[in-house]
């Protein structure tokens, strides 16, 4: 099995690596409920629990997602609220395994699609307001965002936004 960073990898159906689960220790438990609780005090939601027992669905890890991205995302939170009404930014695929393209220490996440989102990125390009499959969106200071209706490994993941910080 490959390995990346110590964390191994199971072939994909459209030749990429998937991130397999991986067990959480005590330490990435703690460091994980840390970045969470960052995230949160400053709007940014982290949906489900730590996937601390290896698992990939129904749960979303943050740990090892770098400051860079942490810090993007709160910078994201804040560009897209406005004095009306706040933007829901909500992360919902992480640094768990069952990912073609996230891994820890690299910063992408996938987002939550939400009407706010979805406004503030029709600023960057008309078509995030009614997105098709693979919009793409390039957020001044933030990074790039991809719309998906399945993630990039070809399973199901819900419509997001798959976005590099």
């Amino acid at each position: 099995t490959p390995t990346f960073g110590g964390y191994s990898y199971t072939p994909g159906p459209n030749g990429g690596q998937i991130l397999n689960g991986y067990v959480l220790t005590p330490a990435q438990q703690q460091e994980n409920v840390r970045i969470m609780k960052y995230l949160n005090d400053n709007g940014v939601e982290v949906k489900g629990s730590a996937c601390s027992t290896g698992g990939t669905t129904g749960c979303t890890n943050v740990v090892m997602l770098p400051q860079s991205a942490q810090d993007k995302l709160i910078a994201l939170k804040n560009a897209c609220s406005t004095k009306q009404a706040e933007c829901l930014v909500q992360v919902t695929g992480g640094t768990e395994g069952g990912h073609l393209t996230h891994r820890p220490n690299l910063p992408i996440v996938d987002l939550a699609d939400t009407p706010s989102l979805k406004a503030y990125f029709a600023k960057f390009n008309i078509q995030a307001k009614t997105p098709a499959n693979g919009t793409l969106v390039d957020i001044p200071g933030i990074g790039r965002a991809k719309y998906e209706v399945s993630g990039a490994n070809g399973m199901s993941t819900g419509i997001h936004w798959h976005v590099q910080l």
